[in-house]
């Protein structure tokens, strides 16, 4: 499986609504395992939305990474995620500026989300429509991120794409074909020098849990 057209890669996310709140969701397998915030597994009822609204059952959660899967019956042509790694991220490290003094360039990394685009209240009703409960894009930008020798993810952040008070609820960053690259599982948006920013589950730590979760090879098996 390819995924060289960010269109063509939006079918590769979903809502997910649990107990009434929209979450965004990441199509792993052909049969329907979705990747979601470990949080959503706490809700008495859970749906995703593939033509019409249709029940999930939890399949395995992951404490460690906050991460969970989950499974809609019935389905054998769902299109999963390509899986991208820490060389695809390493493309979106802040670049010094020729006078240190000026900063950096920071690079835009593409945030695919089911939620509507609630950080642009003046969008008309419309718009705001639209996005929810389908998969839309929208520009974040990568303000943080440090990468150790052995090539894991220490540090990184984004610009947070969300007005203040709202939760980030799994929104996803992708490299510019589509494969992933993270996911937001920590709800939590902070402020600092740059304004709201949010940490991602970067790519290196949400294939470390798939593999707990003993997902790993099934996903890679379906990677043509």
């Amino acid at each position: 499986m390819s995924a060289d057209d960010l269109s063509d890669a939006y079918k590769s996310f979903v809502a997910v609504k649990a107990d009434g709140e929209i979450f965004t969701g990441v199509i792993l397998s052909q049969v329907g395992h979705i990747l979601v915030p470990a949080n959503v597994t706490e809700a008495e009822t859970i749906r995703t939305k593939i033509g019409d609204y249709q029940p999930v059952k939890v399949v395995v959660a992951d404490s460690e990474s906050g991460l969970a899967v989950v499974q809609v019956d019935g389905r054998t042509n769902l299109r999963p995620v390509v899986l991208g790694n820490v060389d695809d991220l390493r493309e979106y490290v802040p670049i010094p500026l020729p006078n240190p003094e000026d900063g950096y360039t920071y690079p835009s990394i593409t945030v695919i989300s089911t939620r509507g685009y609630p950080n642009y209240p003046n969008f008309p009703p419309e718009i705001h429509q639209r996005a929810v409960e389908r998969p839309t894009g929208r520009s974040s930008g990568v303000m943080q991120l440090e990468i150790d020798n052995g090539g894991k993810v220490t540090t990184l952040k984004v610009a947070s794409p969300f007005k203040p008070g709202e939760t980030i609820r799994g929104d996803a960053l992708v490299y510019h074909d589509g494969r992933l690259l993270a996911v937001s599982v920590d709800n939590e948006v902070r402020y600092d020098v740059w304004g709201a920013t949010a940490n991602p589950l970067p790519i290196d730590q949400i294939r470390a849990a798939l593999k707990r979760m003993n997902l790993i090879d099934t996903i890679d098996s379906q990677i043509e």
